[in-house]
């Protein structure tokens, strides 16, 4: 442990510094390259002496430079240095320092650390702002400075040290190196190579080749740890460009210039996967590996989709370790994918998936891994892609492989409601901003079908957004000139039938395929029976996958429900007991199936038929999936079933120009007449204009602003975080508690400097916790006097004051004195299902201008319901079963007054101004009022879901909030006009028209289906339309 930093005046460091290593730091404005602040160091007898410097001191600073030994610091070659160079009159002084005397220890650290990376993960979630101290930046370089002396004269090989003092052999900074008399040759533990034409190469590079032979013995060291668990590619010297491109040299020669295109994969699938390629895979993955073009590999279902690209990422993790990325629809497929890869010893470690329903731990350490290099295949969704954190990683270590899976999903879910699908080019792109790359990242896509709308929106989509970084066409890749999508394997029945009817249908065919279920008493299995057959039953209601679970369970059938609101501990254990054989039947909405991969599912039935052909085709692809079982799918269907479709079609759109005018004009267009840092604005408000609640709206509004996007009136931005500072004091006492182990974990980041502004959410999720377990341990944390804190969240009221008080808190009062007043007067026999109509009738009566609706929402807002909605009624669940409504009235009551209090302390603090958001101290605010962060937090939710008042992000997963601003100058359409809505226009009546030829292809005869299904993925829609429908223009 060093001395306390003794800070001395220039003068004095003018003699003091004299002849010695002078470490140093500038601290630069990014606006205008003026200096801010900078400071010298250097360490006399074990005591550090540090001054600081402005700019009208720089002459005297290039004094102690020229009269240092050597001037060093953390990456002075490529900013401090050059700094001076470009920006002070010193140039010269400068050049001759960046010559002769720089000690630069990000390329030393680079040279003698090259596994690991630069920095810890928690330093990529530090705000720019942030009040860097350039005294302790300066001593934390020299401590990494030791750390390197310390590995140089006790571990490392011999070999690399030799290298290094024969490429500057006056270097006198460093120590004797390690001699390692017993040490295992050089040649013996790198990985198979050409060893002997490397060595050469790197011995002839010349001595004034810096860059040169810097990446080559950087290489040659880094091969030192290619089999290490962790072990990194160098991103800062990949992302230079000069150092990065003699890396890659020195990599080429030592595999023999056997790059990417020349591995032989069927040999490398034997060794990882225990067996050869398939013909369609070989095709997909050469194509890839050859680099001319972006593949978009179609394989039937059950051809092996998944080892086209997972193949090609172990690849490049075992010859580079570099970073995959696997952009997946669903998280019962990442799920499913990732539990086969554990199969693969060692492989299988090296692969991770990010999904909502992890535990804050489990998310810390996969985090974690990817940076340190443990990690180097990750699936991930096209929402998590675009959250800060995820971004903020990938920006520091680059995939050099995107993977696109189930691409057809694109097309079908991208505007209906996964709209982020969209995005995808844009996302990916970002992660490149800005950046000097040796080497082009690579993309591909695969799904087992894709009609030629899909192709050409993925072309336009995710290809065109990357060309730029890309260089390469999209290509699609078949086994066959054609898609032949249809499986003679399975035997498709097709039954007219009318709804009351198909339950006992379904038991006739379950009986049959499992004649041993008559009663639930006689349900068993044999644990782990491979040879156990499951039947998928897809409905399009999540309320019918429960109930038919417990009918069918009724009649002795182990049967499992799977839709997406099950909790991801449910999802899970279905998952789980599917793929260990120990369940009948498993009735799903689309959430579980694709991808799936398992034997013996041998039937597939849809209770109603899908929306669209690739749909069913990807539906029923879940039965004989190995080789040489046969399956049959069974569809039920009339003409209910299609006009019930088309229902839905048309409640699912937006609304019409109209709707989406309304939207543009009274919140989106105000909203970008304010000040930058103001552009956002909730769900909340745009509520009163969609017909839409909860996720729902969420989704819709994302589909709002990507055609609004799409017609160049805005785009939208990433989420603007709240912000925690932070100083830390003197540890705590004790070690044990868990204030002191936060203050260990923080401690790396936070030490030494003053005010240093995080992302809150990112760094929650970087510590493993959530953001009011942080906030909590940081308030432990001074209360104990181990630090300074404050936590900045921006609040922008939805109503004047008087309004919030007067009309909307009344309301609430109002609402829960109706309700009163009816269940006194009529006490409710069964509150599990309520009739909406009924009770909005009975206001309506007594002169209540409240809706039973929203009353139900208060109770789930304060927690005491859970509520499953329908139209016109709603189930209820009581969270507490003793609860009676009595109860709920009351604690709702309390909570309303709860509520109301913590808004007035709000509104006491802030200006009345319902314009511009206004920044709250947060951790003044609970010491002024003695109040606890976790309610504090939970009562500005709640405000905010009763739409009160906005709150900016607290939570890297909402999406709630939406940060808007106007698009680049020449692009910017700024009129609103019909046309905005003609994107989502057009989108809903190919929709529409892919409906009418499910239903044409319905009634087709048996031998006709075939020839129609596979027109269907070969024409254009257009094309498909006029052969088959009778009248396409009305089709739309």
């Amino acid at each position: 442990m060093l001395p306390i930093i003794k800070e001395i005046d220039l003068p004095y460091a003018s003699a003091y510094f004299s002849q010695q290593i002078v470490w140093f730091d500038l601290e630069i404005n990014p606006h205008n390259n003026k200096l801010l602040i900078g400071a010298l160091l250097c360490v006399i007898d074990q005591q550090p002496y540090a001054a600081t410097f402005k700019e009208s001191d720089l002459e005297i600073v290039m004094h102690i430079l020229c009269n240092a030994t050597y001037v060093a610091g953390h990456n002075i070659v490529q900013f401090d240095l050059k700094w001076w160079i470009d920006h002070t009159i010193h140039a010269d002084s400068a050049k001759f320092l960046l010559k002769n005397k720089a000690l630069d220890t990000l390329i030393l650290s680079n040279l003698v650390f090259p596994q690991h990376p630069s920095h810890a993960l928690l330093k990529i979630y530090k705000a720019p702002d942030s009040e860097n101290n350039p005294i302790y930046d300066c001593l934390e370089t020299y401590q990494l400075y030791q750390r390197i002396c310390t590995y140089w004269k006790q571990e490392i090989h011999p070999q690399i040290s030799a290298w290094i003092e024969q490429k500057q052999p006056d270097c006198q900074y460093l120590p004797q190196a390690y001699t390692g008399e017993n040490c295992t040759a050089y040649e013996l533990l790198v990985p198979q190579g050409d060893i002997q034409t490397l060595k050469e190469y790197i011995e002839n590079i010349p001595t004034h080749d810096k860059k040169a032979w810097i990446g080559a013995i950087t290489f040659a060291h880094w091969i030192l740890h290619l089999d290490h668990p962790s072990c990194r590619r160098p991103s800062w010297l990949m992302d230079k460009s000069e150092y990065g491109e003699n890396f890659i040299i020195a990599e080429q020669i030592f595999w023999e210039n056997k790059q990417f295109q020349y591995i032989d994969f069927n040999t490398e699938s034997q060794n990882i996967f225990g067996y050869s390629l398939r013909p369609g895979q070989e095709k997909i993955i050469n194509t890839l590996a050859k680099g001319l073009a972006v593949p978009l590999g179609l394989l039937p279902t059950g051809g092996g989709k998944s080892l086209t690209f997972q193949l090609p990422a172990f690849v490049l993790s075992r010859y580079r370790r570099e970073l995959t990325v696997i952009i997946s629809p669903l998280k019962a497929l990442m799920e499913d994918q990732i539990l086969g890869l554990q199969q693969l010893d060692p492989w299988g470690k090296r692969a991770a998936c990010l999904i909502s329903g992890q535990g804050h731990e489990e998310q810390q350490r996969i985090l974690e891994e990817i940076w340190l290099g443990s990690i180097d295949l990750l699936y991930i969704s096209p929402e998590r892609l675009r959250t800060h954190s995820i971004q903020a990683l990938l920006q520091r270590r680059r995939p050099a492989l995107w993977v696109v899976d189930e691409a057809h999903t694109f097309s079908q879910w991208g505007t209906d409601f996964r709209p982020d699908f969209m995005r995808i080019g844009q996302s990916i792109a970002k992660c490149y901003q800005g950046a000097e790359i040796a080497t082009q990242p690579q993309l591909m896509l695969v799904t087992a079908t894709a009609s030629q709308r899909a192709i050409q929106e993925i072309e336009r989509e995710v290809v065109k957004p990357l060309q730029h970084l890309l260089q390469v066409p999209l290509e699609t890749v078949m086994v066959e000139p054609t898609q032949n999508v249809w499986r003679d394997e399975i035997k498709v029945d097709i039954r007219y039938l009318e709804r009351e009817d198909r339950l006992v249908e379904i038991l006739k065919i379950l009986k049959q395929i499992f004649p041993q279920r008559k009663t639930e008493e006689t349900v068993e299995l044999v644990a782990d029976d491979q040879t156990h057959p499951v039947v998928l039953i897809y409905v399009r209601n999540r309320d019918k996958t429960e109930e038919f679970a417990e009918d069918l369970a009724k009649q002795g059938f182990i049967t499992a429900a799977y839709h997406s609101r099950l909790t991801a501990l449910q999802k899970k254990e279905v998952l789980e007991k599917f793929k260990q054989h120990q369940l009948d039947v498993v009735i799903c909405t689309n959430a579980f199936g694709m991808g799936i991969d398992r034997a013996n599912i041998h039937t597939v039935i849809h209770y109603t038929p899908p929306n669209n052909l690739e749909s069913y085709l990807q539906e029923i692809g879940r039965t004989a999936r190995k080789q040489g079982e046969q399956g049959q799918a069974i569809l039920f269907w009339n003409n209910q079933d299609l006009e019930s479709l088309v229902r839905k079609n048309i409640a699912s759109e937006l609304g019409g120009h109209k709707v989406l005018a309304d939207c543009w004009q009274k919140v989106i267009a105000p909203t970008l007449k304010r000040p930058p840092e103001e552009r956002w604005f909730s769900s909340e408000e745009l509520q009163p204009y969609l017909s839409f609640e909860n996720e729902e709206l969420v989704t819709q509004i994302r589909v709002l602003l990507l055609a609004l996007e799409r017609y160049r009136l805005l785009v939208e931005k990433d989420q603007l975080p709240a912000l925690l500072s932070m100083q830390l004091l003197d540890a705590p006492r004790t070690s044990s508690t868990r204030a002191a182990q936060l203050y260990q974990r923080l401690a790396p980041l936070l030490q030494h400097q003053q005010n240093v502004k995080l992302y809150l959410p990112e760094v929650s999720v970087a510590l493993g916790m959530s953001v009011r377990q942080l906030l909590n341990g940081v308030r432990q944390l001074v209360k104990l006097g181990c630090a300074r804190w404050s936590c900045e969240v921006r609040i922008r009221f939805a109503y004047r004051f008087a309004h919030l008080q007067q009309r909307k808190i009344k309301e609430k009062d109002l609402a829960l004195t109706a309700i009163q007043e009816c269940w006194q007067t009529y006490p409710p026999e069964d509150l599990t299902r309520i009739d909406l109509r009924h009770l909005d009738t009975w206001f309506t009566q007594r002169g209540y201008r409240v809706k039973a609706r929203e009353i139900f929402y208060l109770f789930k807002i304060f927690k005491l319901v859970n509520l499953k909605e329908n139209k016109y009624s709603l189930r209820v669940e009581s969270r507490d079963k003793e609860h009676t409504w009595k109860d709920w009235l009351s604690e709702a009551k309390q909570g309303l007054a709860d509520l109301h209090h913590s808004l007035n302390l709000i509104v006491n603090e802030l200006p009345d101004d319902i314009q511009t958001s206004h920044q709250l101290n947060v951790d003044t605010f609970l010491e002024r009022h003695d109040l606890e962060i976790d309610l504090f937090l939970e009562h500005l939710e709640m405000m905010q879901r009763f739409g009160w008042l906005n709150v900016s992000r607290l939570d890297d997963d909402t999406q709630k909030i939406f940060f808007i601003d106007y698009p680049a100058e020449n692009a910017a359409q700024r009129l609103h006009s019909k046309v905005a809505y003609q994107y989502l226009e057009e989108h809903y009546q190919d929709r529409n028209r892919r409906l009418h030829l499910m239903k044409a292809w319905l009634l087709r005869e048996p031998q006709q289906r075939k020839k129609m299904l596979n027109d269907y993925f070969n024409l254009d829609l257009t094309d498909m339309c006029k052969r088959y429908l009778d009248d396409p223009e009305q089709a739309k």
